[in-house]
């Protein structure tokens, strides 16, 4: 039993070192915010969608471009998953594309 809590508690002092090691990366900019955003932006953007209905479809929307960003060109065209239905400009972040 207790090498049973002992690798709980060692899996979750992992999670929580890297989330710590993610948190100061990001909040001192070493690495882009586009590349590593904050954790409260994820979370906070994570809990919108959901509350606002729109996670499933985002969801959806990052598989079709995955999808279609390894060579499945097709794979979002002319159906519901098509980002371009839902998002008319491709960054509205930085307002360009």
């Amino acid at each position: 039993m207790r090498t049973h809590v002992r690798k709980r508690i060692q899996r979750v002092g992992w999670i929580l070192f890297f989330l710590v090691i993610w948190e100061v990366i990001a909040k001192t900019g070493m690495v882009s915010e586009l590349i590593l955003p904050p954790l409260e932006d994820i979370i906070g953007a994570f809990f919108g969608d959901l509350i606002h209905g729109t996670l499933l479809l985002r969801i959806g929307v990052s598989l079709a471009v995955v999808a279609a960003g390894t060579g499945h060109r097709d794979a979002y065209r002319s159906s519901p998953l098509d980002p371009r239905l839902y998002f008319p400009t491709a960054c509205q972040r930085c307002g360009r594309h």
